[in-house]
């Protein structure tokens, strides 16, 4: 079915773009809370047919922006699979998640960019003339005493978006190679959504809507109703989404979920990806107790087992190894072929994921996995009995010893952990 015929509207008193940017703001929270992207991101009737939009620059380069930063998201999460109560999130009901041009949206936006940066410093000069400004550049209304204003509040939204874009794209590079520069990013983050809150008193003044809701209910930072979103849109278009009530999210509590999903990030970016394997585990049981959402710990998880290795560079053999100080004999490739040795790094595998995930989803699995160290630790035990019998050499002895002591250690250290989330949600 081929989409509607529409047209770019503007109110009276409003720009469409900041209305649109200020709409995808609370759509794109809602969609990190756990809903589909049919049913949030995407009820944004551009990002559906976005050729027909290829005349308008600032339109047409957030809308890819956004897009491609949704795609990247997915990604992210589906390679992790950090289980939620309901698998949706990752689920695109035919979407046009890919499109021709995407890879180049960055490129796009920044030359969107600088045209309106240059605007700004127009409006912001005192030596040029009004005249001069209507002439040179495209007013984005009709009000030329609140084209700074309007300016300002663009901007501030098309930079966000441009930085959030780049933090996943960093945090997506392997071995943790992008963090630093993530981190950067992060801040810049953060920077343009303390401008948008600035810009929303702004917004609200220009506003020719008096609203009888607060800002509790507002999808908008002028409090004015979304432009472009058509809630029965993919009922009609796409095959048909789970039948489920949406909460969508309002303006500032989407705001405060941005914030809060950036400071999780920045502290997997300070990760120091130090391979001691006792120093990762506490690093994620003090990171959830901040309770983050699905997408940092998708990230996380993504950073932490990359390839079946640490960090995707070492060898969860080797970081036992160094983690209860084997001996040199343990780092012999027949060693760390042996059945018990790839059990144990599989198993300790395993647990980073399983503490990567929700709540509900830990209090399921970490209790098999107490089973499945008990289990080994009493297999490893047999093994060397049978092997060794009592005529063991000291060696042999003392790797016995060390192996038992790791799978009795992990015991402890999930069993406290299982007892924590337990007492956490009672």
């Amino acid at each position: 079915m081929a989409l509607p015929q529409f047209h770019l509207v503007w109110t009276e008193h409003l720009t469409f773009n900041e209305l649109l940017m200020s709409s995808t703001i609370f759509s794109h929270a809602t969609w990190h809370k756990g809903h589909t992207l049919a049913q949030t991101v995407f009820t944004c009737i551009y990002l559906m047919k976005m050729e027909r939009i290829s005349s308008h620059a600032v339109l047409n380069s957030f809308c890819r922006i956004l897009r491609a930063t949704c795609n990247s998201v997915i990604s992210v999460v589906s390679t992790a699979r950090t289980h939620e109560e309901e698998d949706l999130f990752t689920m695109s009901f035919g979407l046009p998640l890919n499109g021709e041009g995407d890879d180049k949206c960055l490129s796009v936006l920044n030359s969107v960019e600088e045209t309106i940066s240059r605007q700004l410093r127009a409006c912001k000069s005192q030596a040029l003339s009004k005249k001069k400004t209507l002439e040179e550049f495209e007013s984005l209304q009709d009000n030329p005493e609140l084209e700074e204003g309007y300016c300002r509040a663009l901007l501030c939204r098309l930079r966000f978006r441009k930085h959030f874009h780049h933090v996943v794209t960093c945090m997506r590079k392997p071995q943790g190679r992008g963090l630093d520069l993530a981190r950067k990013h992060v801040t810049s983050c953060l920077a343009e959504l303390s401008s948008m809150l600035k810009s929303q008193e702004f917004l609200k003044s220009q506003s020719d809507i008096t609203s009888q809701k607060g800002d509790e209910s507002c999808t908008t930072a002028s409090g004015c109703r979304p432009i472009g979103f058509d809630v029965s849109l993919n009922s009609r278009l796409l095959s048909p989404a789970p039948p489920r009530a949406v909460q969508i999210l309002a303006w500032s509590d989407a705001i405060r979920y941005f914030e809060k999903l950036l400071h999780d990030l920045d502290i997997i970016c300070a990760l120091s990806l130090d391979p001691v394997l006792e120093n990762v585990l506490h690093f994620i049981a003090q990171f959830q107790k901040s309770v983050p959402d699905l997408v940092p710990r998708a990230f996380l998880q993504t950073l932490l087992v990359q390839d079946g290795k640490l960090y995707g560079r070492d060898l969860f053999c080797d970081v036992i190894s160094r983690a209860l100080s084997l001996p040199d004999i343990i780092g012999d490739k027949e060693f760390q072929s042996n059945e018990f040795v790839v059990q144990l790094g599989q198993l300790v595998t395993n647990l980073l994921k399983i503490l990567c995930t929700n709540t509900a989803w830990q209090r399921r699995k970490l209790g098999k996995s107490l089973q499945d160290w008990s289990t080994i630790s009493i297999q490893l035990e047999l093994a060397l009995k049978r092997e060794f019998g009592e005529t063991r050499n000291v060696l042999a002895d003392e790797v016995s010893l060390i192996l038992s002591a790791c799978c009795g250690n992990q015991l402890l250290y999930i069993l406290i952990l299982f007892c924590w989330w337990c007492r956490t949600c009672a």
